[in-house]
């Protein structure tokens, strides 16, 4: 599913528990483990993830007859 959701791209909206929204692209959302293998998402203390989005796009089915 990760990968449909990039490749849509998707963007995840979270909330923090003062109740102020932020977005993040999905595509930042998951991190490299770097020098904090431990955390794995862009998520910041106290945040919850409150809704994904997906932008309209024009994609069109193609039909090979």
């Amino acid at each position: 599913m990760a990968v449909a959701l990039a490749a849509y791209d998707a963007v995840i909206v979270v909330q923090n528990k003062e109740g102020q929204q932020r977005s993040i692209p999905f595509t930042d959302f998951h991190r490299l483990p770097g020098e904090m293998p431990e955390k794995d998402n862009n998520l910041l203390a106290g945040e919850l993830i409150t809704a994904i989005e997906l932008p309209h796009n024009n994609l069109q089915t193609i039909l090979i007859t």
